[in-house]
């Protein structure tokens, strides 16, 4: 049965590893889009600071309550429904924009649900790591989430850059909600273990 269910686990943890590269692509595409805006808009070093606040501090006092979450319930629907929430923040500062209402307050919002969603995504996604992959493996597969965040992170400013000439940033928030979708549907189809399936594994081991 180990043997059978190794491989799954394996493309498991690398369908894991390329929806959270593609979200993080997505996301910085969109942050790049939104900064640019608030210059061009404002010229205020404060409204980008503000940004900043809001996408950052929400998430932190959010995260000890994400840890809980995570801890007791379904990590396969705590990262959807973290994936929903960003999108709603997502969907708020694309709507502002599309409507030709776009100002500084609803892209703080957007922000700000968008840190929430994040607090709750990550935590998800550390957590179930370990589960999946063997002693051995796990170091590794760490190494390559962490690269491809860092790998999207750097990527996005830059692709950014090139196509907010040609759509926008309408277009870029697009580009960041087909990611997010891409996401959810990806992770709805996988198998994941559920909170406290590691702790059930240790107690079913024989005592020495």
């Amino acid at each position: 049965d180990d043997a059978a269910s190794a491989p799954d686990a394996r493309r498991v943890l690398w369908a894991l590893i390329g929806v959270e590269t593609l979200c993080v692509l997505g996301a910085e595409i969109a942050i790049f889009g939104v900064s640019v805006w608030i210059y061009q808009a404002t010229h205020s070093v404060y409204a980008y600071g503000a940004q900043l606040f809001a996408s950052t501090v929400p998430g932190l006092l959010i995260s000890p309550v994400a840890g809980h979450v995570v801890d007791r319930y379904s990590r396969k629907w705590v990262m959807i429904g973290a994936s929903i929430i960003a999108l709603i923040g997502t969907l708020i500062v694309l709507a502002s924009a599309l409507l030709g209402h776009l100002s500084i307050f609803p892209i703080l919002a957007g922000a700000a649900i968008a840190s929430v969603g994040e607090a709750f995504q990550w935590p998800a996604l550390a957590a179930t790591l370990p589960a999946l992959a063997s002693e051995e493996d796990l170091p590794r597969f760490n190494g390559l989430i962490e690269s491809g965040r860092a790998a999207s992170m750097l990527a996005g400013p830059v692709l950014g850059g090139a196509m907010f000439v040609f759509v926008g940033l309408p277009g870029l928030l697009g580009i960041e909600v087909v990611t997010f979708v891409i996401s959810m549907v990806v992770i709805s189809v996988l198998t994941l273990p559920n909170a406290g399936d590691e702790e059930d594994d240790e107690d079913d081991e024989p005592s020495a």
